[in-house]
Order: C-alpha cells, then structure tokens, then sequence
C-alpha cells in the first residue's frame, strides 16, 4: 500500500506552510548560476529531480509505487495521463517564468507571477478539487483577497525601489517591458498547470479517485524531465551550447542538484497536505511562497537604498501574506 499518512487538518496546515518556504527559497539559486544558460540549468535540474523524486517514492511506497499507478490507471485512466500531461506544460511555463526572474529580479517578478497563481491557480483548485466540509468558500475568499493584496503591495514596493542603474538597465534589470509581462504571464501558467493537476489526479479528502502522493509526483517528474528534454535539448542544440557540460563547475552542479532537492521536497510535503486538505486549500497556503522570495530579494540587496515608501508597502504586503495564511489556517 503507497505511504499515507494521516494528518489533522492543524498539521497539514503546517506541512503546506513548510512547503512554501521550500518553494521560496529555491530560487535563489538564481543568484549563483551566472550566465548559464536557462536552458542548460533546467536541463539539470530536472535530471536531478528525476532521481530524487523516483527514489523517494520507492523508499516511501515500495512495490506499491508503480500498483497504484496500474491500480488508478484501470478505474481512471485520464487521471494519470494528466498527471503526466501536467508536467510537460508545467517545465514548459516555468522555463519561461525563469527567464523573466533572470531578467528582471526576484523582487520584482514574483508579484506579478504570484497573482497569476493566486486567482487562477486557486479558482481552478476550488472549481475542480473542491472544498473541505470544516472550510468555508468565504473564507477561502477572504485568504486569497489578503493574499492579492499582499502581491500587489509588494509589487508596488518594487516600483517604488531606487531607479535601476545604467548596468542593470543594459541588461533588463528591473524594467518590465510589454514583451516582459507578456513571457511573465505565461510563464506564472506554470503554477496554475500545477494546481489543476494536483486539484484533478491527487487523491484527497474531496476527490475520492486519483492517485496517490509519490505515484502522482513520480508521473508529474516524468512528464516534465520528458519535456525539459526536449526543449532544452532543442534549444542547446540550435545554440550549440552543449560544450557547457564541460565547463559548469563541479559546484554549481551540487547547487543545482540541492536546488531540486529543496524544490520537490516542497512538492511531497505540498501534496501530503494536498491529501488532507483539498488543492482549494493548498495552494493558497502554498503561495505564500512569495513572501520568502522577498525575504531572500532583500537579503540580497533588491531593496538596497530602497526609498522609505518602498518598505512601507513591503512590509503591508508582508503582513498580508501573514493575515492570508492565518484566515485560512483558521488563527483568526
């Protein structure tokens, strides 16, 4: 039988909030790789995640990893094609959501991509996962409303940081052109492909057919290594960037290989409370992901000699992703 543990609605609250520190401090890794190619990076990263996540589910399901897969597969075939249907349009999205954080910074970026997966990631969750029968649509709607208010205040925290320089200007650093937010929305779907697979195939305490935790992620990994594959590999080919293989530093691989594990580690723990909560209630929690992307923004100096405005409304959007958090864990 895979591995199921069970879990008050309290700790699965705590396990997703867990999950979103992961899912925001990831990222930083952004800040060590240079000018790697995006595409070679996720070449890696998703080798590396292929590994990490196939081996953790055999240690957690044994023999029962791939019978839950054939078990579902027999009742609900679509669920598992999704699954890994999910994961190819999700590298895809993310590859572009990637280059926007290249280009414009953390800071800067996640707003814009946080309030696409706030609103589209949480309504699709709800409309296809459904909801708990101890948690109500309004608050759910009061959390997500805390939630935008805190993206949009930080995003106005970002506008109000001092004027890029001349060097980051040649290089995109901060300005977010028309063609910027257009490759941001898109690349913010990845998010959503996210949500809509795990609300649709994951078995959970609203959704009484699918699969189970490691399956379902050992299928979602699949597609998107397959996808990353192919794009990167296309790309890198085109470019004939493939000598980089020889030129990456041993320890930007390691960095890299410890990126993915921290990444998919938010995954498993994300979708165990997924199991207990429902995805309406998960990715909301989850979002909160952003609030540690703008902790490591101004570790890093994002905000340095940023304006007094700019702090103010940081720390509005920062007590909002707290208020959000707090509806819907039920503290308030």
């Amino acid at each position: 039988m895979a591995y199921d543990p069970s879990l008050t609605q309290s700790a699965a609250i705590i396990i997703a909030l867990s999950a979103a520190f992961l899912w925001g401090v990831w990222p930083i890794i952004l800040k060590y790789i240079g000018h790697t190619p995006v595409e070679y990076f996720y070449f890696v990263i998703y080798t590396t995640s292929l590994i990490f996540i196939w081996i953790a589910g055999f240690a957690l399901d044994g023999s029962a990893l791939i019978g839950n897969m054939s078990e579902v597969a027999a009742i609900a075939p679509i669920k598992v094609a999704a699954s890994f249907g999910t994961g190819v349009f999700y590298v895809a999205a993310s590859m572009l959501s990637m280059n926007v954080m290249q280009a414009i910074g953390l800071a800067l970026s996640q707003p814009i991509i946080s309030s696409i997966n706030v609103l589209l990631g949480t309504a699709i969750s709800f409309l296809i996962g459904g909801v708990p029968q101890n948690m109500t649509i309004g608050r759910i709607v009061l959390a997500c409303a805390f939630l935008v208010a805190a993206v949009f205040l930080t995003s106005l925290a970002s506008r109000a940081r001092r004027p890029a320089s001349r060097d980051e200007a040649s290089h995109g650093k901060g300005e977010v052109t028309p063609r910027i937010l257009i490759l941001t929305f898109f690349g913010a779907l990845g998010g959503v492909f996210y949500s809509t697979g795990v609300a649709f195939s994951l078995k959970s305490t609203t959704q009484p057919v699918g699969l189970s935790v490691m399956p379902f992620l050992c299928l979602l990994i699949s597609g998107a290594w397959i996808g990353a594959m192919i794009i990167c590999g296309s790309l890198m080919t085109r470019k004939k960037t493939w000598g980089m293989v020889k030129l990456v530093k041993p320890k930007l691989y390691a960095m890299i290989t410890a990126a993915s594990v921290v990444h998919y580690s938010g995954n498993i723990l994300h979708a165990f409370a997924t199991r207990a909560l429902s995805a309406g209630v998960s990715w909301p929690l989850g979002v909160t992901s952003g609030l540690w992307t703008q902790v490591w923004g101004l570790a890093y100096g994002e905000f340095k000699n940023a304006s007094h405005k700019a702090y103010l409304y940081l720390s509005a959007g920062v007590a909002c992703y707290l208020l959000g958090s707090a509806v819907i864990a039920h503290i308030i």
